[in-house]
């Protein structure tokens, strides 16, 4: 997972030429959500649309902002 979450850092910071506070939240999503998947039995390859939408609900029952999870949706 490591090696993948590495590669998406720098495709944001490189190539999307993002700054480092987008890409340090960005990173910090993916992260939470591979390990949502994770934490729940899963491996990275078995996210699909049903496990980002329970992670989004369980970030919107934990108190995250609407703009946070609409971030995290994109």
């Amino acid at each position: 997972m490591r090696a993948v979450v590495a590669g998406y850092e720098r495709h944001l910071g490189l190539e999307r030429g993002l700054s480092a506070h987008t890409v340090r939240a960005y990173v910090g999503d993916a992260v939470a959500l591979l390990g949502f998947v994770v934490d729940g039995g899963g491996e990275v390859a078995d996210l699909d649309l049903a496990r980002l939408r329970a992670w989004l609900a369980a970030q919107q029952a934990g108190g995250a902002s609407r703009t946070t999870l609409a971030r995290r949706a994109a």
